[in-house]
């Protein structure tokens, strides 16, 4: 059980990271901060986007815009949650999702199940952990010019409004990131098909010389 109490602990308990901070005199230091858990973060990040908190309603002029991939992110991981929750016998919390996943996991865990089952809620909470940490903060993306290696496409359309891009293919990557590069990642948007940075550059060397 311990990939899967690892799976919910990432999701639910406090984050540590690491702050750059500089005084008047010039001199930087790195201090230690702790972030709310990421199903926390993603809640608070839409409720200060629409103005609903314990407050009250902030003023609509002042708000940021709603950030529509993490509330579809929110509704969806939330909704699964109430529904694994449910199967296991456990009351869902409407308003915490936090609250409701560690209380599945405690009863779940009873269980002693492991194996496969197992495998696939661990595998479920880390695409979330993915997918909430792509709508709190998206990567960079960078378009590469050429075809698609695969499908030779030299342009994709954009299904929710039907308008037509040049350069289908899109390197995504974090300029933070330890390993930028190897864990930058190349998409073509015409086909979806997904590389590694690495993998997409060696497939486009090949495609020109061949």
């Amino acid at each position: 059980m311990t990939d899967l109490l690892n799976a919910v602990d990432a999701l639910t308990k406090p984050r540590h990271s690491k702050t750059v901070q500089s005084n008047e005199a010039g001199i930087t230091c790195v201090s230690p901060v702790e972030l709310p858990p990421l199903l926390d973060d993603l809640n608070d990040a839409i409720y200060a986007s629409m103005g609903g908190n314990t407050s009250g309603a902030s003023d609509p002029a002042t708000r940021a815009p709603v950030n529509i991939l993490a509330l579809q992110t929110l509704m969806r991981i939330s909704e699964q949650v109430a529904g694994w929750a449910r199967m296991a016998g456990v009351v869902v919390d409407k308003e915490n999702t936090t609250s409701t996943l560690r209380r599945w996991y405690v009863k779940f865990s009873e269980r002693q199940i492991g194996g496969e089952v197992e495998s696939m809620y661990v595998s479920q909470m880390k695409a979330w952990e993915s997918q909430i940490i792509n709508a709190l903060d998206p990567p960079r993306e960078k378009d590469l010019p050429g075809a698609c290696p695969s499908c030779s496409a030299v342009e994709w359309w954009q299904a929710a409004t039907g308008e037509r891009f040049s350069r289908p293919l899109v390197i995504r990557y974090r300029p933070d990131d330890e390993d930028m590069i190897g864990n930058a990642t190349g998409t073509c948007r015409a086909c979806t098909k997904v590389w590694s940075a690495r993998e997409l550059q060696y497939e486009i060397e090949e495609a020109e010389a061949g």
